[in-house]
């Protein structure tokens, strides 16, 4: 099982911390990727990226669960 961790609170899912989100399903289209994640209480989530560079700017992929990066807070700005 693979899973995402933001690399900084600027993403497009608006998540503040790293915890990991669990990869269950990705779907690539035409023009785009859609991934089908849960995150760490079980809820579902639906994120559409341009590409999987666009994904890598944002997350990392974690091939293993014991390569999960302890928890951090980020801090984010508004603009």
């Amino acid at each position: 099982m693979q899973f995402l961790q933001a690399k900084s609170g600027d993403n497009k899912l608006g998540i503040r911390n790293n915890l990991p989100y669990a990869i269950d399903n990705i779907i690539i289209e035409e023009d785009d990727i859609l991934l089908d994640l849960t995150n760490y209480v079980g809820n579902r989530i639906y994120v559409r990226y341009e590409s999987i560079d666009k994904l890598k700017e944002e997350f990392d992929i974690i091939d293993a669960i014991g390569d999960i990066e302890e928890y951090k807070e980020y801090d984010y700005w508004c603009v």
